[in-house]
This record gives structure tokens, sequence and C-alpha cells, in this order.
């Protein structure tokens, strides 16, 4: 028996600081797995701004005034509408989208104001085509052109986006 505990004893105070490091080992990757979900879920939360209700209600409200005179345009506008809607979905849970893809989505979101505008909105856009790879968060530009067309002036309304107007960093050449 002294003989066995000669042998056992040397492995146990080997193996109880080696369990306890694994069993720790585990448990912090545990909190890391959690932690990295908490961020993917505050970084939604965040991009969930971006879903105005103002833009829902008004392009529903503007589909429900015209349903009677153009069931067929009323139909299309709730698909583009919903289409909208799940792009957004899509492209809030990526970290960093092309400029491209953010500029589409923008034309996408126009598109649907321009139903309710008409000839009153127009939009030039002022930016190097070379930038269009240019990575940037998602949903960047959506709240800024919500938020100017959001008083929906009688005369009409005159969107301008140049390049050197947006932020330090974003989409210019260094």
């Amino acid at each position: 028996l002294g003989r066995a505990a000669g042998i056992v004893m040397p492995f146990l105070l080997f193996l109880t600081p080696a369990g306890w490091a694994l069993a720790r080992a585990e448990r912090l990757a545990q909190e890391a797995r959690e932690a990295q979900a908490r961020a993917r879920e505050a970084a939604w939360m965040g991009h969930r701004g971006a879903f105005s209700p103002r833009l829902l209600f008004s392009n529903l409200n503007h589909l429900a005034d015209r349903a009677e005179a153009d069931a067929r345009g009323t139909e299309q506008g709730l698909v583009d509408l919903a289409a909208l809607y799940r792009r957004w979905l899509v492209e809030a849970e990526l970290p960093l989208v092309p400029l491209a893809t953010e500029r589409s989505l923008a034309d996408q979101y126009l598109d649907l104001e321009r139903r309710r505008w008409g000839e009153r909105l127009k939009v030039r856009w002022h930016l190097d085509p070379e930038q269009d790879a240019f990575p940037v968060p998602p949903l960047l530009l959506l709240p800024l052109l919500e938020w100017a067309v959001a008083g929906e002036p009688a005369g009409g309304l005159e969107l301008e986006l140049r390049e050197e107007a947006l932020p330090a960093g974003v989409a210019r050449r260094h």
C-alpha cells in the first residue's frame, strides 16, 4: 500500500493543478463566448436605432392612402418595404460592409421615399467610385437620410452627399 501511495501521490499532485487549470480554461472560454454573444446583441441593439418606426409608419400610411386608387402599386410598395427591412436585418449583423453595399441600401430606402415624394426628392451622390470597396459600419447612411427627409418641406428636398463631408476615416483615401 505504501508503494502504491508513493506512485499515485506524484500523479495526484500533478493532476489536481492540471485539472484545476483545465477547468479554469474551460470556464474562461465559456465566459468569452458569453461576452461575444453579449457584444453581438449590444451591436444589434445599437443598429436597431436605424430601424425607424417613422419610416415604417409613414410608408404604411402612404400605401394605405393610395391602396384603393392603385392596388398594384400598393402591393409593390409593401413588397419593397419588406425587402428593405429584410436587408436591414441581414446587414445589421455584419461588423462592416463595403461602401457600395451601404449606398445600395440607401438607394433602396430612397426609392421607397420617392413613392411619397415623387419628383420633389432629388438625390446626388458625389462619392469616388474607387471607394466602393471601403469598409464602413452597416446602416451608416440610413439614419442621416431619414433625418433629412423627415420634415417633408412643401417645396421638395434636394439631398447631396459629398465625400469630403463624411467624417474623417470614412471613405477617404489616406
